[in-house]
């Protein structure tokens, strides 16, 4: 078994035509796939992501700091656009910290912010929860009769406007959707009144960034291959995580999240720790450290021309059982 590495997913998908390759692992875009599917011995199997994609805040520092305006951006996110013009509906919307697959711990009564109200309505909502905590405009996004307008200048509840924030997304060489959804979340706050600038930059970069210097307002990223056991909630959310090259990359700090996240490591009783879990999403869905977006359909490309035995599984056909049951077609 032999693993290549490319650094851009078209030098892979053209790998893979060419036969150098017989398996993109990190999948593909969509971008890609009525080329691929037309190309003879390649097929693109389709499974629903057991990660997903999501906006996170740098809770750190202002305005990223403030619930309301964590609550507020959430409402002017459409993540149904997302799904239908940038993924083209290979995905679904998410509303929740543990993805739809893991039926069992996925939690389906968490809010959803915006859902089934369109930019109008969504914009009132975000424009009264800011006003409501003395949030004010330069020029508001809301006119006197309730009609959209373009805003500008937010200024905070104590008189300092909100500074230039930028949003990074990995490039769009390396996460098509992530670096267009970017952009369009930038569309969208900017239009509010938000001053922000959207920056897509190699995906290497961008880790260090979130992950190690902490040095961002906004990103854009993706967790994925995510168990089903959903103790990944305690190292991305726990306190004790706020590290640098830690999971914590938010800065999400509540002394009841904590306990429960670490109750729910000591209970063996599955009904119980179920609870804890559903528990924990309503307390992040309330919070709103980052902003769930969407889980993509996992669309992992395949030559059958060589090998046979490819197991198409939740979270798609790059799985042991693929491994163990590959066999060279004989000639």
């Amino acid at each position: 078994m032999l693993f290549k590495i490319y650094e851009r997913l078209p030098a892979a998908t053209l790998a893979l035509k060419s036969g150098q390759v017989d398996f993109i692992w990190k999948g593909i875009s969509q971008g890609f796939i009525d080329e691929l599917v037309q190309t003879p011995h390649i097929q693109v199997p389709m499974t629903l992501d057991e990660g997903y994609r999501y906006l996170g805040f740098n809770l750190r520092e202002p305005p990223m700091s403030d619930i309301h305006f964590r609550r507020a951006v959430a409402y002017l996110v459409d993540k149904d656009f997302i799904v239908k013009r940038i993924l083209h509906n290979h995905g679904e919307r998410l509303d929740t910290f543990v993805p739809s697959s893991n039926r069992f711990y996925y939690n389906p009564n968490t809010p959803a912010y915006g859902k089934g109200i369109n930019r109008k309505r969504r914009t009132q909502e975000a424009h009264a929860i800011l006003a409501a905590q003395g949030y004010r405009w330069q020029t508001p996004p809301i006119g006197a009769r309730g009609s959209l307008l373009e805003g500008k200048g937010l200024i905070m509840p104590n008189g300092k406007p909100v500074p230039h924030l930028t949003l990074i997304t990995p490039s769009a060489q390396y996460d098509t959707e992530a670096a267009a959804s970017g952009q369009a979340v930038q569309e969208w706050l900017s239009a509010f009144g938000i001053p922000v600038s959207w920056e897509a930059m190699a995906f290497n970069n961008l880790l260090r960034r979130v992950k190690s210097d902490r040095e961002f307002d906004m990103f854009i990223m993706s967790w994925r291959g995510l168990s089903l056991d959903p103790d990944y909630l305690r190292r991305f959310f726990h306190s004790e995580y706020d590290l640098p090259n830690q999971w914590n990359f938010t800065g999400y700090h509540n002394p009841k999240y904590d306990e429960l996240a670490e109750q729910q490591t000591q209970t063996l009783d599955l009904k119980k720790r179920q609870g804890i879990i559903l528990r924990l999403q309503d307390l992040l869905s309330r919070d709103l450290p980052c902003i769930p977006l969407y889980a993509p359909h996992q669309m992992e490309a395949i030559r059958t021309d060589r090998f046979t035995g490819w197991v198409k599984e939740m979270g798609g056909v790059g799985n042991i059982w693929s491994f163990c049951i590959l066999k060279p077609i004989q000639n």
